[in-house]
């Protein structure tokens, strides 16, 4: 009795997540997305409107029957229902092997485009310091140690170091007889310190401190205080009001505003996460959680460093993706850059990292897509800043099921084995943090004194992730992108 009321409960969810998933598609206007990304399209509807539902009940009762259910289906959610109505009724399953190996055959052309290989376990992103350039010894270095992919990092260096880092890398795997794909990370409208104004030598902060970010220039002790920010972004600053949260140096120091003023805001640190202080340094990043800046989302330099790395680059990351439009000016620029011809265009990465593409992910990933291909990064600093820790831990493995759903490639980001890569000693939270990471197609490695090491380690982390994570987390809970439930202001 409990089967046949299972299988009248799930073929109406086929039925209901067909019919919604359809209309859903539909509105994306299909006739103008590329052919072999359609059937993705379809699959990510599908999932989008399946995780309008909360699915933890109804999976109990498939577990205590020994069931699979909705787990591993996000990659084929329709083709997945059916597959587990004729598990429930003892019916011989369908062909599956062909409706996988259909999926593969996909899988290896995108992945290929990328220049990354389908069905290998997950593939390190290595991010290159400024010696890459100088140094061709230290490339070769990394490529013996085992890098796959080489992150430039455009907020960084200058052409010139640009160029000759990936002549280096092109010598380095021309040596070892494999390549490695090049990827630029192109910096977008990041609220950076461009200035600071103090009276101490090395200033630093701690709880309970003030400081005032101006957005006028020059600088002097507005309001009193000792510690002047400037950044030249007017109209978020003035948008700033009493009770803000502001975060910086990726949630190590949590602030918010007390005061408005013609000048600025004054801020309050309501936490810092080192006992000796926070090091307030020029050029970092400042972020204001809900205050999107409305920037455009390529700069000049940004555009100039297109210009730059064209001849080499296999694609590009582009940060503080917030919206569709967003991605129809990226897309103006890489016509600008590379012709009108779309299938000349190079793949790129869309930085997950504010809570506004949040509230678009399904729209912009389909724009993306729709004659070009695209994956996603989900960016841990800044969307940690954005979202707060606790319910970054929740939307990395939304992020994660998404990517799977889509049928695109998912890049893991931010800190990744970052103690590892600085003092050569991993931590046990960073070991348990890579093992996760094996379940997306490439981990990304920042700089550090250590890195080969942290290179060799990270591949054997992530050959033994193959035999225990799954592909994908499975979250069974509605999708809860809520930008209301922020928690910005807590570890």
């Amino acid at each position: 009795m409990e089967k046949q009321s299972l299988v009248e409960v799930v073929r109406q969810l086929r039925k209901e997540i067909q019919e919604e998933g359809q209309a859903l598609y539909a509105s994306w206007e299909p006739q103008t997305i590329r052919e072999d990304f359609r059937s993705s399209a379809k699959n990510l509807a599908a999932y989008a409107v399946m995780r309008r539902r909360d699915l933890r009940e109804l999976q109990d009762r498939l577990d205590r029957l020994g069931y699979q259910g909705f787990r591993g289906i996000e990659a084929n959610v329709l083709a997945g229902l059916d597959h587990l109505v004729q598990v429930i009724q003892g019916e011989p399953v369908g062909n599956e092997e062909a409706r996988w190996a259909e999926m593969d055959q996909a899988k290896a052309r995108t992945f290929q485009v990328f220049g990354l290989e389908a069905g290998k376990r997950a593939q390190n992103l290595v991010t290159l310091p400024t010696e890459a350039g100088r140094d061709p010894h230290y490339v070769n270095d990394l490529s013996q140690a085992g890098m796959d992919l080489a992150r430039i990092n455009c907020a960084h260096d200058q052409a010139k170091t640009w160029q000759a880092m990936a002549k280096n890398i092109q010598a380095a795997g021309k040596a070892k007889g494999r390549q490695h794909p090049i990827y630029c990370d192109l910096a977008g409208p990041k609220v950076r310190i461009e200035a600071l104004y103090t009276e101490q030598q090395n200033p630093r902060v701690f709880t309970a401190d003030t400081f005032f970010i101006s957005h006028v220039k020059p600088l002097e002790d507005f309001q009193d205080q000792n510690l002047v920010l400037y950044t030249p972004q007017q109209d978020l600053i003035q948008s700033l009001e009493v009770g803000d949260p502001v975060v910086m140096y990726d949630g190590d120091l949590l602030a918010h505003v007390t005061s408005q003023h013609e000048e600025g805001v004054v801020v309050e640190v309501d936490r810092v996460r080192k006992t000796k202080g926070q090091k307030i340094k020029a050029t970092k990043g400042m972020n204001f959680p809900g205050r999107d800046s409305q920037l455009p989302i390529l700069t000049p330099a940004d555009c100039q460093a297109m210009e730059a790395v064209k001849d080499f680059t296999r694609g590009y990351n582009f940060s503080f993706v917030r919206q569709v439009e967003d991605i129809v000016a990226i897309k103006a620029q890489l016509a600008e850059v590379y012709g009108e011809d779309t299938s000349q265009h190079p793949p790129f990465f869309i930085k997950i990292e504010t809570q506004s593409i949040l509230e678009n992910l399904f729209q912009v990933l389909v724009e993306a897509n729709r004659n070009h291909y695209a994956g996603l990064m989900i960016a841990r600093g800044d969307l940690a800043a954005e979202l707060g820790f606790l319910r970054l831990a929740s939307v990395q493995e939304d992020l994660v099921a998404i990517a799977r759903a889509a049928r695109i490639p998912v890049i893991w980001a931010t800190q990744v084995m970052e103690n590892m890569v600085k003092t050569g000693i991993p931590t046990r939270a960073e070991m348990a943090d890579v093992m996760l990471a094996g379940r997306c197609d490439l981990v990304m490695l920042n700089k550090g004194g250590h890195i080969q090491e942290g290179i060799q380690l990270l591949n054997q982390v992530l050959d033994q992730s193959r035999y225990y994570m799954p592909t994908s987390p499975s979250p069974l809970r509605p999708l809860d992108l809520d930008p209301d439930k922020k928690d910005a202001t807590s570890f």
